[in-house]
């Protein structure tokens, strides 16, 4: 099976979802699909997966026995929904589909940064041999000749005494920044830590499109499955796998209550993207509200993968020419003083 191997990685279990999404399309039972890929799964994966058909034997819902797998978060309320909706096969399927799709990027992206990542320590290395152990030596040489530095040299000197301050302070930041995260912002409230997160530059965007896409996949695999926007935020309340989507679907539920529509409660929350109340009130008025929230999910996803491969294709020729600009200027600094004196002879 393609999920065979001595580690069941992330990749794996992705692909294992989706094999049980494609039995349970083929007409398996749940049981017996679980059961049937346990045979041809590693001794560490089937371990799991014969703990979650003894759960599923003893009476445990879906949602209970799949801890056994310990698949991400998102990936396990995909699944919550589909096991509240009735439509497992799709769920497994699209489920697996996503957690793949995200190790795929992952990876890419580990891989576009591995071989920068290795240049830039070499450069360090180099910068720290010529700055510490060559230069020095320079400087004593041509100052004892009488020759005057150039100004690139100098500024290299100069930028060697203040680097070691400027790594301890980096350090020292670093250092601050994840006792921070683990004194403070850790202990957040879910609706803190997403005002805070939409505060930083660079990370709110994101944290936009992460949430809005949850909340489209979400609701709209409830409704699909028939339930009401009402049932679905009461769903929404009840899951324990996303506690920020706990206390949205509690609030929202309060303000349908007092008369309010859907995409009026959204257009006054700043973590949704802007685009996602008019989808949602396109879709109230043609009654397609399910099909639009997927649809919209699936199109974020598709513009999100489109700028990570963008950003893949831009980022190692930027790292490339910032190695090679220090490399050209520790060239100089070490040379010109070179061609100076042999000029002055």
């Amino acid at each position: 099976m393609p999920f065979k191997g001595a580690e069941w990685s992330k990749e794996k279990k992705a692909r294992y979802l989706m094999h049980v999404g494609q039995l349970l399309e083929q007409g398996y039972h749940l049981y017996e699909a679980v059961q049937f890929l346990a045979i041809h799964a590693p001794s560490s994966a089937q371990k799991k997966m014969n703990a979650m058909l003894m759960d599923l034997r003893s009476g445990y819902p879906l949602h209970k026995a799949l801890d056994h797998l310990q698949l991400p978060q998102d990936v396990q309320l995909l699944l919550y929904v589909s096991e509240r909706n009735g439509d497992l096969a799709q769920g497994f399927r699209k489920s697996g589909e996503l957690f793949k799709k995200r190790e795929e990027m992952k990876r890419k992206w580990e891989g576009a940064m591995r071989y920068p990542l290795l240049l830039i320590i070499v450069t360090l290395l180099l910068m720290f041999i010529l700055m510490y152990f060559v230069l020095p030596h320079h400087e004593t040489l041509y100052r004892s000749l009488q020759i005057e530095l150039p100004v690139i040299t100098k500024l290299v000197i100069a930028c060697s005494e203040k680097l070691p301050w400027l790594f301890t302070a980096f350090f020292v930041v670093a250092i601050l920044l994840v006792l921070t995260y683990f004194v403070t912002f850790h202990r957040f409230p879910p609706t803190k830590k997403v005002t805070v997160l939409l505060r930083i530059p660079g990370l709110s965007q994101w944290t936009k499109e992460v949430i809005t896409c949850l909340f489209c996949l979400t609701l709209g695999g409830l409704l699909k499955g028939g339930l009401s926007i009402m049932e679905a935020l009461s769903i929404c309340k009840e899951q324990d796998f996303f506690l920020f989507y706990r206390s949205e679907g509690e609030e929202m539920m309060l303000e349908l209550e007092n008369g309010e529509r859907l995409y009026e409660c959204l257009r006054r929350r700043p973590h949704y993207l802007k685009e996602l109340p008019f989808v949602v009130e396109n879709g109230e008025k043609t009654g397609n509200l399910a099909k639009d929230l997927l649809y919209f999910s699936d199109y974020q996803l598709e513009e999100f993968e489109r700028r990570v491969k963008k950003w893949l294709v831009a980022i190692q020729p930027i790292v490339f020419s910032m190695i090679g600009a220090v490399i050209l200027v520790l060239f100089l600094a070490m040379m010109l003083p070179v061609f100076q004196m042999i000029g002055a002879i």
